[in-house]
């Protein structure tokens, strides 16, 4: 089978089932029609994926990593773990669809809503109680988004909060710059998926 035989079959699978896509879409009062469409409604449907998932690292010796519990025993430790995290009046239920257990050490939480994400997400406390409950040694990631940005200003410039930039780096090496130069092109990594001005 080609590539262009899969390539067909498949949009046409896709053309024949509603998707997710498909179905956030049409509650957003939008209708699919062209393959690009059908392309933005799979980046759609990605995107509000990732708003559920929360990214958990764990250490090849640790309890939780792959090949040292069973995913059912994974599974049950994370829904023990959001159980037991203090919720308040302002706190969204905080349940999990799926947990994805990586074999180089680590996992993702998909929680219910997007909400319950961003909560833990945006609470230091909760996250660091949620770590805890899971395995003391246990880092929480953050999604991080590549970006080349010309002309970059300071990040106190920008209005970004401190901390968007997980790591940034000149596009051109050092070397190769002139010492008078007042301004970069970098390659940043963002802790959040900003809506940049264009």
């Amino acid at each position: 089978m080609t590539v262009d035989t899969l390539s067909k079959q498949a949009t046409k699978s896709a053309n024949s089932k509603p998707s997710y896509a498909a179905a956030l879409l049409t509650s957003q009062g939008q209708q699919p029609e062209t393959e690009t469409q059908a392309h933005c409604l799979q980046l759609i449907a990605r995107e509000a994926i990732k708003e559920r998932q929360i990214m958990i690292g764990f250490t090849s010796n640790s309890p939780l990593a792959a090949g040292n519990s069973s995913h059912a025993q994974l599974v049950e430790r994370v829904k023990t773990a959001l159980k037991n995290l203090a919720a308040n009046d302002e706190s969204p239920k905080l349940d999990m669809r799926v947990v994805t257990q990586f074999k180089q050490g680590g996992m993702i939480i998909e929680m219910t809503t997007k909400e319950a994400a961003a909560f833990i997400h945006s609470n230091p406390g909760t996250k660091d109680e949620l770590v805890r409950n899971l395995d003391p040694d246990a880092t929480f990631k953050e999604r991080s988004y590549p970006l080349i940005v010309p002309f970059t200003p300071l990040e106190s410039e920008n209005g970004w909060n401190n901390g968007t930039i997980l790591s940034t780096r000149w596009v051109k090496p050092a070397e190769k710059r002139s010492s008078s130069q007042k301004v970069r092109a970098s390659n940043d990594h963002l802790s959040q998926n900003l809506k940049l001005q264009t």
